[in-house]
């Protein structure tokens, strides 16, 4: 009996560190979805009622790792915060000159460097979709299987 509830709570305890392990994919590809949202807000915002950079900031609330972003900016933080685990190097690099960019001329310049980055967001957004379709899944699969395969070596 007490082999039983041991393997038992092995297999769980594997599966459980493997799903937050996957967790890194799906907030990262949180964070793309709100970057996006952002960016085309912003755009849209530039384009018809020129609200002020920070009034839009406030305007519009967001869940991911995004908000911590959008509020190290309005206080005029020049890094993404540690807080957000979920990004490459470079893609903080390139995070951290989005941000430096935004407010800096006028809004004709503005809203020509957002349309143009706007691509490029798309990309990165895809490709962090793809990694959480991939990697999420697999990284539940692979730890419940440790957890098996842990359990056989065991006993």
């Amino acid at each position: 009996m007490l082999k039983i509830a041991l393997s038992v709570i092995i297999v769980c305890f594997t599966t459980y560190s493997s799903f937050l392990m996957s967790k890194k994919y799906k907030r990262r590809k949180e964070y793309y979805y709100d970057l996006q949202l952002f960016n085309d807000r912003l755009i849209t915002e530039m384009s018809f009622s020129k609200t002020p950079l920070v009034s839009f900031c406030k305007k519009y609330e967001y869940e991911s790792d995004f908000a911590v972003s959008v509020d190290g900016f309005l206080k005029n933080e020049n890094a993404i915060s540690p807080e957000v685990k979920c990004l490459k190097k470079d893609e903080v690099k390139f995070l951290c000159d989005y941000f430096s960019m935004l407010g800096k001329s006028d809004s004709i310049s503005q809203k020509n460097y957002l349309i143009s980055i706007k691509k490029e967001i798309d990309e990165i957004k895809g490709k962090a979709e793809e990694d959480c379709k991939k990697y999420a899944n697999l990284y539940v699969k692979l730890g419940f299987l440790l957890g098996l395969l842990l359990v056989i070596i065991i006993y």
